[in-house]
């Protein structure tokens, strides 16, 4: 199993791509259980130093601040999740889950965080609720990684048991649609 980080490095038109290996794993058929049942994998991995999410589109992205500027979001970069097997036989694949383990795996998957953080979303939802101008609630622009839709999901459903009527809006460009 690898993790691997591509981004987009040089002054265009004299750009190429770049990958880095966040982390990689090696398993070996002693690390499956004998008896043919599923056993979980971990890897973990970080961003490299000196990451920053930059919308190009803004005057003040557009010079890069530090020496290597990370964009990420062109054909052939972004985040990768390689498993190569050398097995013999197939590999069956049942369940690959993927998530932000500051926000997604300490507010949410953390059992004794997950009441907590469902209480603040729906608190925040019960404050601003009231409020008669608000239509929608924003939760997020163009999200361009499917990691980014469960999250979202969730949200939506927290918020409109609360203040039902008053759904969550986001904007999905068709291109970023496609990519994830």
């Amino acid at each position: 199993m690898k993790v691997t980080y591509s981004y987009r490095y040089g002054v265009f038109p004299d750009t190429h791509i770049v990958v880095i290996p966040l982390n990689e794993k090696l398993l070996r058929v002693r690390d499956f259980p004998a008896d043919s049942s599923f056993r979980n994998f971990t890897i973990s991995y970080q961003l490299p130093d000196g990451y920053i999410i930059r919308d190009r589109r803004m005057p003040e992205n557009i010079i890069p601040s530090a020496d290597t500027l990370y964009e990420d979001d062109v054909v052939l970069s972004g985040i990768e999740f390689k498993l190569e097997w050398s097995g013999i036989g197939k590999l069956y694949i049942d369940y690959v889950e993927v998530y932000d383990s500051t926000v997604w795996g300490d507010g949410f998957i953390n059992p004794l965080r997950r009441d907590s953080t469902i209480n603040k979303i729906k608190n925040m939802a019960q404050q601003y609720g009231t409020i008669s101008k608000l239509k929608y609630w924003y939760v997020n622009d163009e999200p361009n990684s499917i990691d980014t839709y469960l999250p979202m999901r969730i949200v939506d459903s927290l918020v409109n048991t609360v203040t039902p009527g008053k759904n969550t809006i986001t904007e999905i460009y068709p291109t970023l649609a496609r990519r994830v």
